[in-house]
Order: C-alpha cells, then sequence, then structure tokens
C-alpha cells in the first residue's frame, strides 16, 4: 500500500468523524438555544426582595448550598431554606455506642 493513499484515507477519516461530530452537536444543542429564545419573549416582573431571616444554619453552610445552587445549569435562587428535622439522626447524637 502507497503511503500517500495511507495518509489520504486516514484524512478523510478523521474528517468525517469531525463533521459527524459537529454535526451532532448542532442537533443536539437545538432544543437548547429553541427554550432560550423562548424564555426571552416572556415578560418578567420584577420581584420584590424578601429579607433575610435569622436561621440557626451556619453561613458557611448558606454558602455552600448558594455555590452548588449556582454551579447548577439555569438561573436558580436561593429564596428559603427550611430546617426539616429528623428524629434519628437526633437519637443518634446522645446516644453512646460502646461495644462491649
Amino acid at each position: 500500500m502507497d503511503l500517500g493513499f495511507a495518509l489520504q484515507v486516514t484524512l478523510m477519516g478523521f474528517t468525517g468523524v469531525v463533521l459527524v461530530l459537529v454535526v451532532l452537536m448542532v442537533v443536539l444543542n437545538v432544543p437548547h438555544y429553541v427554550s432560550k429564545m423562548g424564555e426571552g419573549r416572556k415578560e418578567r416582573r420584577p420581584q420584590p426582595q424578601q429579607q433575610a431571616v435569622v436561621s440557626e444554619i451556619p453561613h458557611e453552610h448558606l454558602a455552600a448550598i448558594s455555590a452548588a445552587v449556582a454551579m447548577l445549569d439555569g438561573a436558580y435562587r436561593v429564596r428559603t431554606i427550611e430546617v426539616v428535622s429528623n428524629d434519628n439522626w437526633e437519637r443518634c447524637r446522645y446516644t453512646d455506642i460502646t461495644t462491649p
């Protein structure tokens, strides 16, 4: 087999793969762009700012929760955080675990 022919086949293969991947990328991103266009047409009313409520949640935990929400793909905002107690965890904190 000739080296020039092998290089041509290799380049044509790479070009074909890259083109197929670009087409797939465009096709898979179309719904994202269509949904973004639909969001731009909605009327956005300014929402009133809520006052921060003092809670027993440490500031570090609030910062971590807010950072995790900010990493989501979308425009999400932390409005309220509700602390839900779990009796099992409360009992576990006061239980002395010993092994005989």
